[in-house]
């Protein structure tokens, strides 16, 4: 009797301990597609294993996963979580600041800002999403500066990057029918390719193509920047390059620049920039009116934060070694996505200075040999979302620019709205 009692007893406790092995299984799985960068699947396979089982770290790790793809709505919720579980990171007082200021909700946002700044671990980086959430809850009272439509073109995948061309525009998307039919599995998108835009008289008002030539290849391109003339391209190509540094072998990509040029009919000579790397990223290319300078992002060595704004000058046939746009430009965050005005008026967009959202778009004007103080667009242009690529139309207050303030990332046209000041006065005394 009592080795049937002993029976019994293992019998349970074997039984009763299988569903938590794999459960635990379920998140073993999803460890191993996170440190893939895989991060739908290991959200797929984190929600399973943490229906039962409440661990710290893969509460963390969905969290972060649902912020890399940027449903912040998903993220918020875990993190709301992990914030309150006793021996969380502080570092998710951060994260889980900046999702609740990408989802709008600055106040708040603010207080888990404060409270990371408590912790001492980032006193410069905590201040400065502080100063943010202070800097949108006001400048959001201003809303009236600009129009904005989405163009008809968008669909509910990514388009971004518009370059204006004589017969309508140029284009990243990501789409389908793409040149190659694979999902991205960091967030089980399709791969970007760049398209045409042409503005036709038919009902739709457009039409689309891919653009055509040996730009497009096997993963992402752009965006994109042509010269004046539109006889030079410059674009951005994703590769992916074996990092025997990684642990676990894992490839990583890396954004390097491309030139090519038309011929009859098709965008051919493919030509590498000599300033890209194997080690780092080069991209978002922007050019100066003449032509002669180019500015772009990268994250390599000895700059201010993640990425930061470079600029390389034209030598010959060659481009030179680039320079850094310094601190007057770049932070501690992210600077991308440069635009050069045919008046001299660098744009581009920061996840450092303080504005609405995650990217915002920024303004900032020559002086001397470097920059004045970068200016916020403002709201509306500027969301609680990531605001980025902008392309003005040639001596207008109008343009284009790409946001995921729907959801997705889309590409919207902007008129800026005219101020007039004065003092209306009666015409026959003068008098106001």
């Amino acid at each position: 009797m009592k080795q049937l009692n002993s029976f019994i007893l293992i019998f349970f406790i074997v039984v009763l301990s299988f569903p938590a092995q794999a459960q635990n299984g379920k998140i073993k799985r999803g460890d191993k597609y996170y440190e893939w960068m895989a991060y739908p699947i290991a959200i797929r396979k984190y929600e399973k294993g943490l229906k039962k089982d409440r661990d710290l770290r893969a509460m963390e790790r969905i969290a972060d996963a649902y912020r890399q793809v940027g449903n912040t709505v998903s993220a918020e919720k875990w993190y709301a979580e992990v914030v309150k579980t006793t021996g969380a990171a502080p570092i998710n007082m951060l994260h889980y600041g900046q999702v609740l200021k990408s989802n709008g909700k600055y106040m708040e946002a603010r207080k888990w800002f404060a409270a990371y700044l408590q912790t001492g671990e980032a006193p410069k980086v905590a201040a400065r999403f502080i100063e943010s959430c202070d800097f949108a809850m006001e400048g959001r009272k201003d809303s009236a500066r600009y129009t904005i439509t989405a163009e008809p073109f968008n669909t509910k995948r990514s388009e971004f990057g518009p370059i204006i061309t004589a017969e309508g525009m140029i284009f990243a998307a990501e789409k389908p029918g793409g040149c190659v039919r694979r999902l991205n599995l960091r967030n089980e998108n399709f791969f970007y390719d760049l398209y045409t835009m042409k503005r036709t008289t038919k009902k739709k008002g457009y039409k689309l193509k891919r653009l055509k030539g040996k730009v497009n290849r096997k993963y992402h391109e752009g965006p994109a920047v042509l010269n004046r003339k539109q006889n030079m391209m410059y674009f951005t190509r994703s590769n992916f390059v074996a990092d025997k540094k990684a642990k676990n072998g894992k490839n990583l990509s890396r954004l390097k620049i491309f030139s090519s040029s038309p011929s009859k009919g098709k965008w051919k000579n493919v030509e590498e920039l000599p300033f890209n790397s194997e080690e780092y990223s080069c991209g978002h290319p922007a050019l100066s009116k003449d032509g002669n300078t180019m500015y772009f992002s990268s994250n390599r060595p000895g700059g201010f934060g993640g990425t930061d704004l470079y600029m390389s000058r034209k030598e010959g046939d060659s481009w030179g070694t680039p320079r850094n746009l310094g601190s007057a430009i770049n932070t501690e965050g992210d600077e991308e996505f440069p635009y050069m005005h045919a008046g001299g008026t660098l744009f581009f967009a920061s996840t450092g200075l303080p504005g609405y959202g995650g990217f915002d778009i920024f303004s900032a004007k020559p002086s001397g040999a470097g920059w004045e103080t970068p200016v916020n667009l403002g709201y509306p242009l500027n969301t609680s979302g990531d605001e980025f690529t902008m392309a003005w139309i040639n001596n207008r207050p109008a343009g284009y620019f790409a946001s995921d303030r729907d959801g997705d990332d889309d590409i919207y046209k902007f008129s800026r709205k005219m101020e007039i000041r004065g003092v209306i006065v009666d015409s026959r005394t003068a008098a106001p």
